[in-house]
């Protein structure tokens, strides 16, 4: 098969809101590498969006006849999965645009449900204290490209380094419009939430759960909460199961499907540490999706 580099190629969709949106993902994409935009009339090279209803979520078949390429999906996520593919196998330069050898016929199930990464905005790398949501939507972007389908966030008070003198944005408003564009990319947003007192009485307890309203309430979607028992947090897991449930009715009043995952990391367990927490799940909360490992 030869590759020509083009300077013109069109983009042809269904009128179906997820092939659409992967459409225009693929032509700002196309265009921030090479300059280039879609020429409507164009024979050069030629990308077809298909919905095919037998395809699994997430899934994408691709089907390319020299400079022709189909891409079949059944949702917004198999649609950018597939137009992604495209970009990782095509050679894009200043106005440029090559279809490599690699790029043929392959259909691609993803092999785990959950692909995702945490992105914090703390005092702790060389780079994120710095960004705005600009550049973390581009991140954000770049990880779906190579098959992330999640993002975790961090509230403001979960780390000993608060505030950073390179921030440009409130780390609560920035986790806020993060989540608005998280999901408009049709990934799950997760939040990473330990439990930092170590107590779960009287004042302590009730100031913990109050920040919990007010982060599950302002933040616009939430799909998932993870709940770690060390790094940081100190609970022996029967409080921890304790405060875990406190805080999963608070996050199920704004967000009822969202799911509750809890992570038995400690690196200094007592004796019978981990009994304990087992026992616990094996009593089988409702409000407990999963048991999740950490560093």
């Amino acid at each position: 098969m030869k590759d020509t580099f083009s300077k013109e190629y069109r983009i042809v969709a269904e009128k179906d809101e997820n092939a659409l949106f992967a459409a225009n993902f693929l032509k700002d994409e196309i265009f921030s590498k090479s300059g280039i935009h879609e020429n409507p009339e164009t024979e050069e090279k030629i990308i077809y969006l298909k919905t095919d209803a037998s395809l699994q979520l997430e899934e994408f078949s691709l089907v390319r006849e020299g400079d022709v390429v189909q891409v079949f999906a059944s949702d917004k996520r198999g649609f950018l999965y597939g137009v992604s593919w495209i970009l990782r196998k095509s050679c894009i330069k200043p106005g440029k645009l090559e279809f490599s050898e690699e790029l043929k016929n392959i259909r691609i199930v993803p092999s785990y449900k959950m692909r995702g990464h945490q992105l914090g905005y703390r005092d702790k790398q060389n780079t994120c204290p710095a960004w705005t949501e600009v550049e973390y939507e581009r991140y954000i972007r770049d990880l779906l490209i190579f098959g992330s389908n999640s993002i975790e966030l961090l509230p403001p008070r979960t780390d000993d380094h608060l505030y950073s003198a390179h921030f440009k944005r409130d780390p609560f408003e920035l986790m806020i419009e993060l989540s608005k564009i998280v999901h408009s990319y049709g990934m799950d947003v997760y939040v990473w939430y330990p439990y930092l007192s170590l107590s779960i009485e009287g004042e302590i307890f009730e100031k913990e759960m109050k920040e919990r309203e007010k982060i599950f309430s302002a933040v616009p979607y939430i799909d998932g909460l993870l709940i770690p028992a060390g790094d940081p947090g100190d609970l022996p897991p029967r409080e921890m199961f304790q405060a875990s449930k406190a805080a999963a009715e608070i996050l199920h009043r704004y967000h009822p499907n969202a799911k509750v995952w809890l992570a038995p990391q400690s690196f200094s367990p007592e004796e019978h540490w981990y009994e304990e927490f087992y026992e616990e799940v094996e009593k089988e909360p409702d409000w407990l999706y999963g048991v999740c490992f950490g560093p």
